[in-house]
């Protein structure tokens, strides 16, 4: 189906799966799949677009590098997600995920959960979210003054899924101080996930043991989260008004689809729709933070420690917001989080290791008649039958570019 399109060598017989293995072997084992399409891209000298073939093992993909081309399918004509990515959120998510919903069922429980993640919402939370902060500043610390060499990856994961927590749930998951049944469970969910399984076939032969244990451990996460929420419920009255973003949720999720008043004081029992839902989504949210929030804050320390100038500049901006007592600042936060919107430097340093590092992807499916441009030579780029998936994660890599000076 991609014979005469650009792309890897391409074989009658083996599809594209030859001249991918040939980069999948030099690549570390651990290596994260979305870096794949920028290996093979250098490894077979393939433009800005190109087509893979890893029959039988998946559909064939589209791979897009460039922004003019992602537009077209995810903004301009925004083509629906592909079921691969409802098959990948099976057990990280399920049915009303905010990731690979779509439609007016995307639309209920998005308006549904707007209201606990707006700006200002957000803000009122700062103070919560310092104190999980203080513990995360406490263990860097520690592994500054002995030295240590230590995965910062899943450091960031327990200061991001303690902090989704306390702001879905007002819950304190403590997953920083200690083992945590959530966190753990959701860890070891993520480790038996089918990721990446179009470029790694071997994957799809531990299926036998894969999903049973995928669907042990979604129970075990939805016991966890259900009964939280159902907590939550039953001592709503003793709460007075409540920030978390659950109960807000059910707020216009009852005013808007029960078409109530939304008072949680005059409902009897939780609703079973909504119930499932937050579940989902909380599920989401944790899955979210752990494979963005948590590789961002890493890949900032990573670029910081490459450019000593940005990092002067950032603690220089600091001492001028909050003055040079380091012990004073979580003080100055809690009492006026509107402060934070004074580091306008330390903002544009983030949204930089973003565009260097974007956390999130998606994939999209091709359409019968549906034709991308290139911008260059306003060539017809054929979407039928196809994954198209816009490789965000490596492209802006091949722009030589420096980070804020």
């Amino acid at each position: 189906m991609v014979k005469g399109l650009p792309g890897p060598p391409h074989s009658y017989i083996w599809g594209s799966l030859l001249s991918m293995n040939e980069v999948i072997s030099k690549q570390p084992k651990r290596a994260a799949p979305q870096t794949f399409a920028g290996f093979i891209k250098d490894k077979y000298d393939l433009g800005d677009y190109f087509y893979v073939d890893p029959w039988p093992f998946g559909d064939p993909i589209m791979m897009v590098f460039d922004a003019d081309i992602m537009n077209q399918f995810t903004v301009k004509h925004s083509l629906p997600k592909h079921a691969e990515v409802g098959k990948f959120m099976q057990h990280l998510g399920g049915p009303g995920n905010l990731v690979s919903s779509e439609g007016a069922e995307w639309k209920k429980w998005r308006s549904a959960f707007n209201p606990g993640f707006s700006a200002n919402h957000l803000m009122s939370l700062v103070p919560a979210i310092v104190d999980d902060v203080l513990v995360f500043n406490e263990i860097m610390t520690k592994h500054a003054k002995n030295n240590d060499l230590f995965r910062m990856e899943r450091a960031t994961t327990n200061l991001t899924v303690d902090i989704i927590g306390k702001v879905v749930l007002d819950y304190e998951l403590n997953s920083q101080k200690g083992p945590n049944e959530l966190v753990d469970t959701f860890m070891r969910q993520v480790q038996w996930q089918k990721i990446g399984a179009q470029f790694n076939p071997i994957e799809l032969f531990d299926f036998p043991i894969r999903i049973p244990m995928q669907r042990y451990l979604t129970w075990k996460m939805d016991r966890y989260i259900g009964k939280r929420l159902d907590e939550r419920f039953a001592s709503r009255e003793d709460r007075g008004k409540s920030k978390a973003v659950v109960d807000l949720a059910l707020e216009a999720y009852l005013k808007e689809v029960k078409g109530t008043t939304g008072d949680l004081s005059k409902v009897r029992g939780i609703d079973p729709e909504f119930k499932r839902a937050a579940i989902n989504n909380m599920k989401t949210f944790i899955f979210a933070g752990h494979d963005t929030t948590s590789s961002t804050i890493g890949y900032a320390y990573y670029y910081l420690s490459k450019k000593p100038e940005a990092l002067a500049r950032i603690r220089k901006e600091h001492d001028d917001v909050f003055g040079t007592d380091p012990s004073t600042v979580a003080g100055q936060l809690k009492e006026d989080p509107r402060m934070l919107n004074r580091l306008e430097y330390t903002l544009a340093v983030t949204r930089e290791v973003l565009r260097l590092q974007p956390p999130a992807s998606t994939i999209r499916v091709g359409q019968k008649g549906f034709f991308l441009h290139d911008p260059k030579t306003s060539e017809a780029l054929p979407t039928e039958g196809f994954m198209l998936w816009p490789v965000s994660a490596t492209s802006h890599i091949y722009i030589p570019i420096d980070i804020i000076s």
